[in-house]
């Protein structure tokens, strides 16, 4: 029996339905800084673009109109950076599932491949969401790629309370009012660690906050924050306790444990864009997220490659609506 071609067992237009039905792990920032799927490497908003805008006035009839000075314009530009990951199905598996009667099982290695490369590269692209909501900036050196993308969030939207929350003497409720105060914007959620939630939920003036004076060493709930959070018109608490493996596959947090976030409800993207696989357009499919799958033979060292590829790139419009905090060291 000759080995059956790649083409044979393996109908790259699935693996669209098997990425949209498979039960995929769910990243938090995705739904923050949604996918823009693009046809460009380059992109370019403006800051402040999605600031609330100047009243008008009232005038008498035929008086002259009433003229205002044009924002400054900041322009941001920035290239979508590559990101790939692949995996090589080679040697004796690929041996015996070139040979074998059942094709089923190299199916299903191959599909299982799909998955884990199109969700290495949607967990870099997460890291980079989350990097720019917790610091403003993107700094990256890896595999000989360097760059920073500084996104212009305002030095007057990142707080650090005079007392850090792992000190019995702190006061987050207060703290959380009076930074509310100072922002030109209302948050519409606030996303933290775990580290911090425990910090808040241990702590005496919250507790007080929450049950009265004489209750300092009640237990809080999740719950019950929240709906206190929400009763002052505070945004409640989301913990990010997403995680991931480096190149390594030592298990990591997405999520710093010593940074909080409250963000607008519109601040910015995520770009997708092509990449040099994508040119091809042999072999290879484009995801609803932006992200290309392709699966092809090489016939020297024999195997089966299956990757995984995307240009990046957060944009972030909606800087002055976004507010970086540090309340533990």
């Amino acid at each position: 029996m000759m080995p059956k071609a790649l083409i044979d067992v393996f109908d790259i237009k699935e693996v669209i339905p098997y990425l949209r039905e498979r039960d995929a792990p769910e990243f938090l920032t995705e739904s923050i800084l949604p996918p823009l799927v693009t046809e460009s490497l380059e992109y370019e908003h403006l800051i402040g673009q999605f600031e609330k805008p100047i009243i008008g006035s009232f005038s008498a009839f035929g008086a002259n109109n009433v003229f205002i000075g044009r924002d400054a314009v900041k322009k941001f530009t920035e290239e979508l950076q590559p990101i790939r990951l692949a995996i090589k199905l080679d040697g004796k598996l690929f041996v015996k599932y070139r040979n074998a009667e059942n094709m089923d099982p190299l199916v299903q290695a191959l599909f299982d491949d799909v998955g884990n490369t199109f969700d290495g590269v949607r967990a870099r692209a997460e890291a980079m969401r989350v990097a720019v909501l917790t610091t403003g900036q993107l700094v990256v050196n890896e595999n000989g790629v360097k760059f920073t993308v500084d996104y212009g969030v305002p030095a007057e939207q990142r707080f650090i309370p005079t007392t850090l929350w792992n000190d019995p003497a702190a006061d987050p409720i207060q703290d959380m009012l009076a930074w509310r105060e100072e922002l030109s914007f209302q948050p519409d959620g606030a996303i933290v660690s775990r580290r911090i939630l425990q910090a808040v939920l241990r702590n005496a003036n919250v507790r007080t906050a929450i049950f009265g004076e004489g209750f300092a060493t009640r237990s809080v709930a999740p719950r019950q924050l929240n709906a206190y959070l929400a009763e002052l018109e505070l945004p409640i608490f989301v913990v990010d306790d997403d995680k991931y493996r480096d190149l390594q596959k030592v298990e990591r947090k997405f999520w710093p444990d010593n940074r909080m976030v409250w963000v607008g409800r519109n601040i910015g993207r995520t770009v997708m864009g092509p990449t040099e696989e994508s040119t091809l357009g042999i072999g290879i499919v484009r995801a609803e997220n932006g992200i290309y799958v392709q699966a092809y033979e090489q016939p020297q060292p024999a195997a089966i490659i299956t990757t995984s590829s995307a240009t990046a790139m957060v944009a972030l419009p909606g800087a002055h609506e976004l507010a970086i905090i540090q309340p533990l060291p």
